[in-house]
């Protein structure tokens, strides 16, 4: 028995639809960030080439630990349950881009991890 208490999130990114066509074309991808008061894990999908309705399907697992004495970088530490109430999982849409200023902002969906704690699936 180490002493650790660990919990995982699974969060989806099933699909999106009616994307903006920016400069003649649309190149999906989302970023997925597991976002606390002390750090943050980010995940990628897979860019969906030449689509405004991607259809992603992927599922990202992100491993929350107690208490943090337990230092594993793959892993989100937390010191007492209040500092869950302070995460949020944040989905980043962006268009992949050829352009010399990098890839194009679509938007974004914050979802506090408070509002999962009543329930155990969020859709």
């Amino acid at each position: 028995d180490t002493g650790v208490i660990c919990h995982k999130l699974a969060t989806r990114v099933l699909e999106c639809q009616g994307l903006p066509i920016v400069n003649g074309q649309c190149d999906p991808y989302a970023t997925v960030t597991l976002a606390g008061p002390y750090r943050s894990e980010v995940k990628k999908t897979k860019v969906k080439k030449k689509t405004n309705n991607p259809q992603f399907d992927e599922v990202f697992y992100f491993e929350i630990t107690r208490p943090s004495s337990y230092s594993k970088k793959s892993h989100f530490e937390i010191e007492d349950a209040d500092e869950v109430d302070k995460m949020e999982i944040r989905v980043d849409l962006w268009n992949a881009s050829n352009l010399k200023f990098g890839d194009e902002f679509l938007g974004e969906l914050r979802l506090p991890l408070k509002f999962l704690r009543q329930s155990s699936c969020y859709e």
